[in-house]
């Protein structure tokens, strides 16, 4: 059996597009299948401060008021108040089919995950991501014979970013 494993830490987020009829209206509905980990989520602040950490707000949550994740590889002088422990979810093909409704039938609504940093978190939802994804691999599925195409499928990458970046993200992306 095929096994999908996705691990997370810090801010980066995964999210899978579902589809799902909506008043017989075919709808695309984000999945998020990772969990962000960051200072204003309360089981998160919890995880830090039993550490002996602290949780700072000055406009956003902040560990030690410097880091606004609470899991992460670096952050070397704070290494001893975050987890590096990640979030992980294994699914197998058929729960991933399973979760993506009957949209792998139908081209018009391919089923796809975005791995993504926080760039694009900070300013662009699951659901406007999803459905930007969609749009692009679609008009981009015109001219080509499947969304599967590695054109389409940058094609979307670069829209992501470049929403992003226009609605104001100064992070990476």
């Amino acid at each position: 059996s095929l096994y999908y494993i996705v691990a997370s830490l810090g801010d980066s987020r995964a999210v899978l597009s579902s589809f799902s009829l909506d008043q017989n209206e075919p709808k695309l509905v984000p999945v998020q299948l990772t969990k962000d980990h960051v200072a204003s989520d309360e089981d998160e602040r919890q995880l830090v401060e039993r550490r002996g950490g602290n949780v700072t707000h000055n406009g956003i949550d902040r560990v030690g008021g410097v880091l606004a994740i609470t899991r992460s590889i670096g952050g070397a002088n704070l290494s001893s108040v975050l987890s590096r422990r990640p979030h992980v979810v294994v699914l197998s093909r058929s729960e991933i089919l399973e979760a993506c409704g009957a949209i792998e039938l139908n081209e018009t609504y391919p089923c796809f995950m975005i791995l993504a940093s926080d760039g694009l978190w900070d300013t662009v939802s699951n659901q406007d991501a999803v459905d930007l994804v969609a749009q692009t691999v679609s008009e981009a599925h015109v001219n080509s014979s499947s969304w599967r195409d590695n054109a389409s499928l940058q094609q979307a990458a670069e829209a992501l970013v470049q929403e992003a970046y226009v609605r104001g993200s100064t992070d990476n992306i």
